[in-house]
């Protein structure tokens, strides 16, 4: 199983400040190119987003979206409110 399919990118609503919150301790320091694919993706309204699909999806690790994945957005959603 890919190891950060928990990750979740918050952008502050204020700043172009990306922070990512990891429950995979593998991927507590996210490299250059995550960070640059989550420049990428617009953040929506709320300025919270989960870009686990979207990360994985741009970067090639998978084709298609997983419900795990999105499984894991959900449960990770819930815990940032």
């Amino acid at each position: 199983m890919l190891k950060f399919l928990t990750a979740i990118a918050i952008i502050a609503q204020n700043s172009h400040f990306i922070k990512i919150l990891c429950c995979d301790a593998e991927i507590l320091s996210p490299d250059a190119e995550i960070l640059s694919v989550l420049e990428e993706i617009p953040a929506i309204d709320a300025g919270i987003f989960t870009a686990h699909d979207e990360i994985l999806l741009r970067l090639g690790k998978i084709s298609t979206q997983d419900t795990e994945i999105v499984e894991n957005n959900k449960k990770l959603a819930e815990i940032t409110r």
